[in-house]
């Protein structure tokens, strides 16, 4: 409907002869008539997903247990041409019902991977300003992150520049989902280039470092972390990014997961690096490692 009511707005100002010149006319027109080759490829997607010749079913009822594959694929093809045509709650809720059924049984994690086109259509999802599509959205690709067997699927959708971009603007809840999302996605230094290259790491560092976030997110950003420092380079360039000093800030929280988190940091910067260990010793670091050890015995090195 806007997209009609922006061509009858376009005609009026022609018959009026009201538009501020030609050049922007047409820029106008290209900019609509783009919208419109949106809205035919999303028509040709709801035809040929069958939906309308399926027993003239408007409603796909969810299977039962024990229902076919096919069955169970239609299903899944219904809710995702909900997802390309839905407005914002019709998104929100599918998204909500697709990462339930894919809990539910893995089964569906299969069959959406599977379908043409399901995979960038959810990674495009991440950068939605909507933010509970957003964070619908990431607890979808976190499911499918969950199996070895479907990262390199996420990956090849460029899932990281968008889980990064919600680390850097997105809400609480999405930049834990992102930092989860990235934890499984790096494990055991695997991608780590990848994040490293969108910018990931500064971002990650940037969490660590505010006194905003909550602590469970703090602790997410330092399990990405640890994954990263695996490979030497990044490890280098995290120090170059004053890593030290924010670790050592952390090892004094009171948070017991952050102390142990920021220790664990610590020691892999620190291994086969003197320059790092002397860092570490200037900036108060075994103050603050004794300190976890004893209370009592940091007060009286502080006397």
């Amino acid at each position: 409907m806007d997209t009609v009511n922006e061509c009858y707005d376009l005609a009026r100002r022609c018959v009026d002869l009201s538009y501020s010149g030609k050049l922007l006319m047409q820029s106008d027109l290209d900019v609509v008539s783009a919208k419109f080759d949106r809205h035919t490829q999303n028509l040709s997607g709801i035809v040929s997903s069958g939906i309308l010749t399926y027993g003239s079913a408007i409603v796909v009822s969810k299977p039962g247990l024990g229902a076919c594959r096919d069955d169970m694929k239609f299903y899944v093809r219904d809710l995702l041409t909900r997802l390309k045509i839905g407005g914002k709650d019709m998104k929100r809720q599918t998204l909500v019902v697709l990462n339930e059924i894919m809990v539910e049984d893995e089964k569906y994690v299969k069959i959406v991977v599977e379908i043409d086109g399901s995979i960038p259509l959810l990674v495009n999802f991440l950068d939605s300003p909507e933010m509970e599509i957003q964070e619908e959205s990431i607890k979808v690709v976190l499911v499918i992150a969950g199996f070895d067997s479907y990262k390199g699927v996420l990956i090849g959708a460029g899932i990281f520049a968008p889980l990064i971009r919600v680390l850097e603007c997105g809400s609480e809840l999405g930049k834990e989902g992102a930092a989860r999302c990235l934890q499984k996605l790096t494990e055991n230094s695997d991608n780590a280039w990848s994040v490293s290259a969108h910018g990931g790491v500064t971002a990650l560092l940037k969490i660590c470092a505010s006194g905003d976030c909550r602590g469970e997110l703090i602790g997410l950003a330092c399990g990405v972390l640890k994954n990263l420092a695996g490979v030497e380079e990044i490890k280098r360039f995290m120090v170059e990014e004053g890593a030290v000093l924010t670790f050592i800030k952390l090892v004094r929280s009171k948070d017991e997961v952050l102390q142990i988190n920021s220790i664990e940091l610590l020691q892999i910067l620190a291994f086969g690096d003197a320059s790092v260990r002397q860092m570490i010793i200037r900036e108060g670091g075994i103050r603050a490692l004794v300190r976890v050890l004893d209370p009592k015995w940091s007060l009286l090195l502080e006397n």
